[in-house]
């Protein structure tokens, strides 16, 4: 597969953190991709046949345009006829701010968003060029970012320290630097981004330490595991397996295959 990530026009920046696309080779043998919880919610464009499916469940075909809440867990997506997706990958707040909804309800849920978008996906499918589908994607989503909901200053400065912390911030000593309570701060947390903020800092310490696998391939595993803050081996393992649906080793020989596994480049403008 050939997968690559682009910079979101600067009006969108405060939301989208990178526009991507993935393409499948004709003839590839390749067409099922594991998806990992990354922390992020996103929106996804494409015009063959692809399906998803949670563990021990059946595919389910999706639709050409939609958007997914924050996932908590591992996922496959099949792509049985289709060679090229476009995705869009959006802060940990930014489904809110965009349709302003509350997060929670959209938590490992798959939204058509063609009543929404109108003739916007008719307009996808006919879009003759990769740089027409990214501009009619952009147009869409600045328009939608103007009716968006008045920013959570506090929520947008929690995700900040979490993601400096590499998920390994307690929420009692955010809650004391924010001078919130903590039970506001969950309930508006949960509202912005959809999961409480410890399961949301476990998948940031996941993603953390399934980056530094997937770059530093000679280095032992153990070690990498109390660099990332896990008290033991059976803690980092259990997060793998919920949050990747693999065993760390596992994630090191399939990287080829995930998907969801950036960079921890979530500091937000």
């Amino acid at each position: 597969m050939h997968y690559r990530e682009y910079t979101a026009p600067a009006a969108l920046r405060h939301l989208v953190r990178f526009f991507w696309t993935l393409e499948v080779p004709a003839g590839s043998s390749a067409r099922h991709y594991n998806i990992v919880a990354d922390g992020c919610p996103g929106i996804m464009f494409h015009r063959g046949a692809v399906a998803y499916a949670r563990p021990s469940l059946a595919p389910q075909r999706l639709p050409h345009l939609f958007v997914y809440g924050q996932s908590t867990g591992p996922g496959r997506l099949y792509l049985q006829n289709a060679d090229r997706l476009f995705g869009i990958n959006l802060f940990p707040h930014g489904l809110t701010m965009l349709l302003g909804v509350d997060a929670r309800e959209c938590t490992d849920q798959i939204w058509d968003l063609e009543p929404l978008a109108g003739s916007l996906v008719d307009q996808l499918l006919n879009a003759p060029t990769a740089a027409a589908v990214m501009g009619l994607l952009t147009h869409f989503l600045t328009r939608q970012q103007r009716q968006s909901p008045d920013r959570d200053c506090a929520v947008e400065s929690s995700i900040r320290m979490f993601v400096q912390s590499q998920g390994c911030l307690p929420v009692m000593a955010l809650t004391q630097t924010l001078q919130m309570s903590e039970r506001q701060f969950q309930r508006r947390f949960r509202q912005q981004v959809g999961v409480p903020p410890k399961l949301f800092a476990r998948i940031l310490r996941f993603q953390s330490a399934l980056h530094v696998i997937q770059r530093e391939t000679e280095r032992p595993l153990t070690e990498i595991a109390f660099a990332s803050g896990y008290a033991d081996q059976s803690h980092f393992i259990r997060d793998f397996r919920r949050f990747g649906g693999l065993t760390p080793g596992d994630c090191r020989h399939s990287a080829a295959q995930l998907l969801c596994g950036h960079d921890l480049d979530l500091a937000l403008p």
